[in-house]
């Protein structure tokens, strides 16, 4: 029976490496996606500010009134900063106040007219931003919403892949041995 097993695992092998690169090829695919997808909304938003403000509209005049609590709420967001990186007017507070991005975040949007980042400001709030530079204005637009539901996405995605990959292994295993035992290989 040892022989059996042996001959079983050496002839599985392969399909261990195989399962678990094709399981992990479908993880990175599908993760990917769902982050990239959760900056769609943004992007539209902060292009389209963008070129209402560098069209001469006032930034104060474009945003809805009211606040959106970043750390609870899923609804996007709209923030105006100046040329010299200072709040102008936004509808999106942390814990009731303007959020403070990391240093060097909107200037890196000078550089190339947008920038897309994950921010978090706290554990258990994580932020898709897309920050335009505004054309003949110095300024920018952040633009932000959550990353819950994606993340809860992914955390699904894990569970599903996981389990397909133990059925797998187990399956493939079971058919090597099958195989290995027909053969009578494990009497050599």
């Amino acid at each position: 029976m040892n022989t059996l097993f042996v001959r079983t695992f050496i002839s599985w092998l392969p399909f261990l490496v195989a399962v678990t690169l094709v399981s992990g090829l479908v993880y990175v695919a599908v993760q990917q996606s769902y982050r990239s997808n959760a900056n769609d909304p943004q992007v539209q938003l902060a292009e389209d500010f963008a070129s209402l403000v560098a069209a001469g509209n006032e930034p104060s005049k474009l945003i809805p009134e009211g606040k959106i609590p970043i750390e609870r709420s899923l609804a996007a967001y709209i923030l105006f900063y100046d040329k010299a990186e200072k709040p102008i007017v936004g509808t999106g507070v942390l814990h009731d106040a303007p959020p403070v991005f990391p240093a060097g975040m909107l200037a890196a949007a000078k550089a190339t007219g947008e920038s897309r980042v994950t921010w978090q400001p706290e554990a258990g709030v994580r932020q898709a931003l897309v920050v335009a530079a505004i054309p003949n204005d110095g300024g920018y637009v952040v633009v932000g919403r959550s990353l819950r539901e994606s993340e809860d996405r992914t955390a699904e995605l894990t569970q599903i892949l996981f389990a397909g990959w133990l059925v797998a292994l187990a399956s493939t295993f079971l058919a090597c041995a099958l195989a290995v035992y027909l053969r009578h290989d494990y009497r050599s």
